[in-house]
């Protein structure tokens, strides 16, 4: 059920109340085995909104605003932007028939990249989950950046990152 500000609500059998906020902080109320289903679900979601926001980009040409980010065309690439204002870049992408995994034909988002395995550049298809991942991983670098600044206006120089570790002195 949704809400009136869009929040997703969901009523165990228990009578307790889960709220969800989605593509935000979300805080459940109770502990059980329904934060856990509500949550995958409310994952998958967000990899379909983010993958037909990209997909409807390159379609329409027009800006496409999903969750916290941005999907616009822009010289060839579709740009995702980031809160933070940076982009993320796929070039020359398509939205084209393309076999999944498990054998059946899906209209999906393409773009030219390198192939993790082969290492070759060639045309790779994109879907949520590796949406999502690429704006993660974004989202924790600028994190990461912004806690660097922070921590070098105080006096602390950094001197080793790794991963998501500041090592300081």
């Amino acid at each position: 059920t949704v809400a009136s500000g869009g929040e997703i609500v969901i009523k165990p059998g228990d009578g307790k109340w889960f709220m969800f906020l989605p593509y935000g902080e979300h805080e459940p109320w109770s502990n059980g085995l329904w934060w856990p289903l509500a949550f995958w679900w409310l994952v998958k979601q967000m990899w379909r909104d983010y993958e037909e926001a990209a997909m409807g980009a390159v379609i329409s040409g027009e800006r496409m605003d999903s969750g916290r980010v941005a999907w616009f065309m822009e010289n060839g690439y579709l740009y995702c932007e980031l809160p933070s204002g940076r982009r993320i870049a796929y070039p020359e992408p398509r939205v084209e028939p393309w076999e999944t995994s498990w054998g059946a034909m899906k209209m999906s988002l393409t773009f030219t990249g390198i192939n993790p395995y082969s290492r070759k550049w060639q045309r790779r298809s994109a879907y949520g989950g590796l949406l999502v991942e690429n704006i993660v991983q974004s989202v924790a670098r600028d994190v990461m950046a912004d806690a660097i600044r922070r921590l070098e206006s105080t006096c602390y120089e950094t001197v080793l990152t790794i991963h998501d570790e500041l090592v300081c002195e």
